[in-house]
């Protein structure tokens, strides 16, 4: 367990942006709980006049994780089971439990609002395990069509349409899940702007009534500004919707109503149930997330180039490839992996032949290879990035263990090499003339 200055029951509101997280947090400040300095916070503004509460490091760093794993806040990508083997994990979470430090430590009243918490939950939860925190969890759950109204009418965000509704599923049902066997409780953002005390004496219960907290819920209460909503749409449109819509809102609202129930488990295997139908339904709609690629050898035989081909369908976690090893003993051997600008992590390298050897890999013209965090990391920006040297002994073929990714961080390191490749071939010049 990792020191921390942390008090070990932090309050942590999940749910869809636009869904009332801001108004519910805004009514836990006046009970008591700390968000953060104000000059850390966003403020107000004329989309959220009662202020969002929300950290912008936090925020910021949640995109910069979303990205390393290859998604975005818009889209409905769930993490990869084996996230904590892909690289930069590590470093990610340190800084996560690092900012909650700064920001958050050595107050005894303290939580953190920003929606992409709630996709990102498996990472907050090793961070909770390692820092022995016991967090309890608000949901809050609103009408998916109002949050697509108010996406539309009422948000900074860019304008996603209909989407929306199927990042409300992603959200809600992930918040749901992800907060299972811990304190929790649901609120319905229509029926807590119109009486929140019993939320909240719920949630003072769940917190164990601190002292003197009770007291104020009244005065919490009267912070909710019924002029907040501006979208209440007949729940009767939900039946345009896929069937799975109305179903996990209806589910939602009784475990609101059903407090005790909610926060025993009682509602979980139907939530597991929900989840599976909802991985099912982004199964059929989702297009591959990397493009097939081409793995080109190119190497020399009696003087002549000669070279082969085959498909590589990424998968955007650890996989392995293996490639027939046709050149000649003791020759290099040209490797272009994918064809594509990228980050290609190489875990393990193994040539077969008579026997299992490691395989001697180095950088070709158009690649830079490194190693970080105890694995080979292969900037790709051209042709020939790679090169591997056979041994003396007879080889059938090589098999790799990679990671192939292309998302926007990825791009973004490949193109600093290249800068920096760049700067340096500046450098070089300027000091031969």
């Amino acid at each position: 367990m990792a020191e921390t200055s942390l008090a070990s029951n932090p309050l942590v509101i999940l749910g869809m942006f636009r869904s009332g997280t801001s108004c519910v947090a805004t009514c836990f400040q006046a009970l008591g709980f700390y968000f953060g300095a104000d000059a850390d916070l966003f403020p107000a503004d004329g989309f959220n006049q009662g202020g969002y509460f929300e950290l912008k490091e936090l925020m910021n760093l949640n995109r910069k994780v979303l990205g390393t794993l290859g998604m975005q806040h818009f889209r409905i990508e769930e993490i990869p089971a084996d996230w904590q083997e892909l690289p930069g994990m590590q470093p990610h979470l340190d800084a996560m439990g690092a900012l909650l430090e700064s920001k958050l430590g050595g107050r005894f009243l303290w939580g953190w609002k920003e929606p992409q918490t709630s996709v990102l939950m498996p990472l907050y939860r090793e961070i909770f395990r390692w820092k022995a925190l016991e967090p309890t969890y608000v949901i809050c759950v609103r009408n998916p069509l109002a949050v697509t109204a108010s996406q539309r009418s009422h948000s900074p965000l860019p304008h996603i349409g209909e989407r929306v509704v199927g990042l409300w599923l992603h959200y809600t049902l992930s918040a749901l899940r992800e907060s299972k066997g811990s304190k929790r409780i649901v609120i319905h953002y229509d029926s807590f702007l119109e009486d929140p005390k019993p939320f909240l004496a719920r949630t003072v219960q769940l917190l164990g009534s601190p002292a003197g907290m009770a007291e104020k819920i009244g005065t919490a209460a009267l912070t909710v500004n019924l002029d907040w909503r501006h979208n209440r749409p007949d729940e009767s449109g939900l039946r345009d919707w896929p069937e799975l819509v109305k179903n996990v809102y209806d589910l939602a609202k009784r475990c609101a109503n059903d407090f005790i129930g909610f926060s025993s488990g009682e509602y979980d295997a139907e939530v597991e149930s929900y989840w599976s139908q909802w991985r099912q339904m982004r199964e059929m709609v989702r297009s591959s997330a990397l493009p097939t690629g081409q793995v080109i050898t190119t190497w020399l035989e009696s003087g002549r180039t000669k070279s082969e081909s085959m498909a590589m369908v990424p998968t955007g976690t650890w996989q392995k490839l293996l490639v027939p090893v046709n050149a000649p003993s003791g020759s290099i051997l040209r490797l272009d992996p994918y064809q594509t600008p990228c980050l290609f992590w190489i875990r393990s390298a193994t040539l077969h032949g008579d026997r299992d050897i490691p395989a001697d890999l180095r950088p070709g013209r158009t690649g830079m290879l490194s190693l970080v965090g105890g694995l080979k990391r292969l900037v790709i920006w051209g042709p020939d990035p790679l090169l591997v040297y056979l041994p003396k002994e007879f080889c059938t073929s090589l098999e790799l263990e990679i990671l192939v990714q292309t998302h926007t961080n990825a791009l973004n390191e490949v193109v600093a090499v290249l800068k920096g490749n760049l700067e340096f071939l500046i450098q070089k010049l300027n000091q031969s003339k």
